[in-house]
């Protein structure tokens, strides 16, 4: 699974993956957060 989650919402993403009994042996997350200031360059 790619996750593009950003910020608050990472916590219950995780937790509710947890509650549907999947693991990360079971279903890897890979995980990128980009914000706007990398995206610029600033």
């Amino acid at each position: 699974m790619v996750s593009t989650i950003n910020g608050d919402s990472n916590v219950p993403f995780y937790k509710e993956l947890a509650n549907q009994g999947l693991k990360a042996t079971d279903v890897p997350v890979v995980a990128f957060s980009v914000g706007e200031e990398e995206l610029r360059g600033d």
